[in-house]
């Protein structure tokens, strides 16, 4: 975070998505919807968004200074596109695992979709997350529960979970492991214990 003061008042202003929650992105995004009149007004937003300070007070700037604070967020107009993998994440003393693919379920397969597919998909990062991503409990991965479960893991990870440390679990997923619903499916059988037995044909 680099420190920055503007009135006698302190705020920190993030320099990598490492340093930026998931709850933040969703602000973001939702910025994305809005009409502005100038581009300048529209960074007044992003700022205010991205470190608190209220957009009347960014605005109260000078264009030079203003110009200055805006140039250190050039950073997040894009992605993190760093290919890494993440193998875990630990929040509040819980580790937390991504979801192999390959055992997943197709119910499971369902509640993806239908946040994914949703025409407000960009409001539900975070419950993606929430089903990609789920504690390690007695040395296995959480098998998914019901949607207050969801919802309740999907608000934790807004509040604690930072973009670059789930953007290389959504990226490895929908980019790899979701581009053929078909291949998928054709994994997850080959991988997994069939439960289903074809009696006759």
């Amino acid at each position: 975070m680099i420190k920055v003061e503007i009135k006698d008042e302190t705020f920190y202003v993030p320099t990598s998505w490492d340093e930026v929650t998931i709850g933040t992105l969703l602000k973001l995004n939702e910025l994305k919807e809005k009409k502005y009149t100038s581009n300048i007004d529209q960074t007044a937003e992003v700022l205010e968004v991205m470190t608190g300070i209220a957009t009347e007070t960014s605005l109260e700037l000078s264009l030079d200074d203003f110009k200055t604070l805006s140039s250190l967020l050039e950073w997040c107009s894009e992605m993190p596109t760093e290919d890494k993998t993440v193998k875990e994440v630990f929040i509040d003393g819980v580790k937390y695992i991504p979801v192999d693919v390959s055992v997943m379920s197709a119910g499971e397969f369902i509640s993806l979709e239908v946040f994914q597919n949703e025409k407000s998909a960009d409001k539900n990062i975070h419950l993606l997350a929430s089903i990609l991503i789920r504690p390690e409990v007695e040395g296995e991965i959480e098998k998914l529960k019901d949607m207050k479960n969801i919802q309740q893991r999907a608000d934790l990870f807004s509040d604690k979970m930072t973009v670059g440390q789930y953007w290389p679990v959504f990226n490895n997923f929908f980019v790899g492991a979701v581009s053929s619903s078909l291949k998928n499916t054709q994994v997850s059988s080959s991988q997994q214990k069939s439960k289903l037995k074809i009696v006759n044909s």
